[in-house]
């Protein structure tokens, strides 16, 4: 699960990447498996029925094959990647504590903070709820302009993002021009 859907609460108590325990993933294995199994579609294409059933089953077949055989490499490369990153995170977060005079018990007050804070379901005005969009939006355009570069090699991917990031700021926009509307009536 992606866990980036409609708001920043969801990232917060569903993501993979904040639930202790779960391990980081790119997120787009399925994705991988389609790519690979849409060469089928134009050999495919005007086959019978059972033909075609025949020569996906044959695909997917050698996917899992190629998988299997190739798992004990990416394995390792994923473990030494994800070492890497790990010790890199630990650098950047010292040098955050360091920076911002924290300790680690302050960072877990932090977590504790930001996990009620996802967990609150309280009902709210049209204000709130959009300020709280407003927040979301800002807060995934950030990231998603960080990370454009970090982790997306082929410029494919990186326009992709650009395209997103677009979408994003769209909503962003009238979201910000809904809240002055809202604003101005309840003046």
């Amino acid at each position: 699960m992606h866990a980036k859907g409609h708001a920043a609460k969801c990232e917060v108590l569903w993501s993979g990447r904040n639930q202790e325990g779960a391990g980081m993933t790119v997120g787009e294995e399925v994705e991988q498996v389609n790519s690979f199994l849409s060469r089928v579609a134009l050999t495919t294409k005007y086959m019978t029925k059972a033909a075609r059933t025949d020569m996906i089953t044959v695909h997917a077949r050698g996917w899992n094959i190629q998988k299997k055989n190739g798992l004990h490499k990416y394995l390792s490369k994923r473990y030494f990647k994800t070492l890497k990153r790990k010790v890199n995170e630990v650098n950047h977060l010292n040098h955050l504590k360091a920076e911002l005079h924290l300790t680690d018990d302050d960072l877990k007050v932090w977590v504790q903070e930001v996990k009620q804070w996802a967990e609150a379901t309280s009902e709210v005005n049209d204000a709130t709820r959009l300020q709280r969009l407003i927040e979301s939006l800002a807060l995934e355009i950030q990231e998603s302009k960080r990370d454009k570069y970090r982790h997306n090699e082929r410029n494919k991917s990186r326009q992709h993002i650009t395209a997103k990031i677009e979408k994003k700021k769209g909503k962003l926009t009238e979201a910000i021009t809904e809240l002055s509307v809202v604003a101005m009536g309840q003046r």
